[in-house]
């Protein structure tokens, strides 16, 4: 059983869940703002991010979306779900990505 809060918005009350931020993380752009992500914003991330495992460096949805232009990405999305191992040709691809920025 889920346990809901009641959140009050302009003076209505809504049943709503409680946030819980999974393991997806939100740093990339967002698409649909004023600066579109791109391949450099991919090589940023990365080094940013560069001393965690590879499955938390691209455990970002927006990230992913970009990926989605260059990847099949179902399969990447999969081992983003379950935290998996990224497989060795995802990993240079997106590497590759990244540093012809």
């Amino acid at each position: 059983m889920r346990n809901y809060i009641n959140a009050t918005i302009e003076g209505c009350t809504h049943h709503a869940l409680p946030f819980w931020p999974g393991f997806l993380s939100s740093s990339f752009p967002i698409e649909n703002r004023a600066i579109l992500p791109t391949l450099q914003h991919l090589k940023s991330h990365l080094d940013r991010m560069k001393n965690a495992a590879f499955v938390k460096r691209i455990s970002d949805f927006h990230l992913l979306l970009l990926l989605a232009k260059y990847l099949d990405v179902p399969q990447l999305a999969e081992v983003v779900r379950n935290q998996g191992a990224v497989p060795e040709g995802y990993q240079i691809n997106i590497d590759s990505f990244a540093n012809s920025s």
